[in-house]
């Protein structure tokens, strides 16, 4: 079993694993339970404790930890941030008329003022301009 950072490309070995299944971290990402199969063909859960990276852990064997048993869920409620990049909280967007043939109004305003950058790119994906400003951005253009 293999934990991935996908913004840094890093990879690690969370734990060797005899059986498909379905990992479940816990809450606070600490631990990770996952099923394994037994010599006698039985199944049971082990959990591995999580390095700080959280993508590998220092026992890859797992320690046991539920046995004759499979299908290991961990339940809470929480929330996560899955990035460290700010979501804009007040954007108001106005595009006039879309589709468009010639001419194109935009209005694009933040209500904190933080660094805007618009690209406009065409049907096939090449960039046609580029607007920076902070704050907002008022631009009527033509092709």
């Amino acid at each position: 079993m293999l934990g991935a950072n996908i913004e840094t490309g890093d990879v690690d070995v969370i734990a060797q694993n005899n059986t498909l299944g379905y990992p479940t971290y816990s809450k606070k990402d600490e631990f990770v339970v996952f099923d394994t199969k037994t010599l006698s063909d039985g199944r049971n859960l082990k959990i591995a404790q999580l390095k700080d990276t959280k993508i590998g852990s220092e026992d890859e064997e797992g320690t046991d930890y539920i046995e004759d048993a499979k299908w290991a869920v961990w339940f809470s409620n929480g929330q996560r941030v899955l990035t460290g990049v700010d979501e804009l909280k007040a954007l108001e967007l106005s595009l006039t008329p879309n589709p468009t043939e010639d001419q194109l109004q935009l209005s694009l305003n933040l209500k904190e003022a933080n660094d805007l950058t618009l690209q406009i790119h065409d049907t096939a994906g090449k960039l046609i301009k580029t607007f920076k400003n902070r704050g907002s951005l008022e631009i009527i253009t033509s092709t």
